[in-house]
């Protein structure tokens, strides 16, 4: 089993796009963000830009000991009769620090927004067959909730995508 890293998780800035951009490239990630190809360098900065910008979103990066970033997560709060949930709409870490506890500590930071805010429910999806991150939710108390049934092309065939949700009663 890889060694755990140590890592500072921080709010995200507009210059991380740069090292964003070789782990939403990495072949171990970009098929689990719903993207069928990587991302161009400037769809990324684009993208990564316009994402901050938006309002009732909180996303954070995992920076390693030497400054790179290594990982970043997305929270966003529902509105309306929406805003007691939020999404993890996206959890994705560098290919070389996968299993070395990045997730986990992204996940439990992104928590707290959601603790500070009143969130009653946090939700994701998760393809079937990313079976790590799977593991990492349950372990955080997630649990399916639902099941899109062949929710994304996989080769020349598909696989569903869980809903896994986790609620906080207070």
């Amino acid at each position: 089993m890889p060694e755990r890293v140590d890592v500072f998780i921080r709010k995200a800035r507009p210059s991380d796009w740069k090292q964003i951009l070789p782990i939403q490239q990495s072949k171990s990630v970009f098929p689990f963000i719903g993207q069928s190809l990587p991302r161009s360098r400037k769809r990324v900065e684009e993208r990564w830009k316009t994402r901050l910008k938006e309002s009732n979103v909180h996303t954070l990066v995992a920076e390693s000991d030497e400054g790179k970033v290594v990982g970043y997560i997305r929270l966003k709060q529902g509105e309306g009769l929406g805003s007691h949930a939020g999404e993890i709409s996206t959890l994705a870490v560098h290919p070389y620090h996968q299993s070395r506890g990045v997730g986990r500590r992204l996940l439990e930071r992104a928590l707290e927004p959601a603790n500070e805010l009143s969130l009653r429910r946090v939700w994701l999806t998760v393809r079937e067959d990313n079976h790590a991150a799977i593991s990492l939710y349950e372990r955080m108390g997630f649990e399916v909730e639902g099941r899109e049934r062949e929710a994304v092309q996989k080769g020349r065939g598909f696989v569903d995508l869980l809903i896994m949700g986790r609620l906080e009663h207070k």
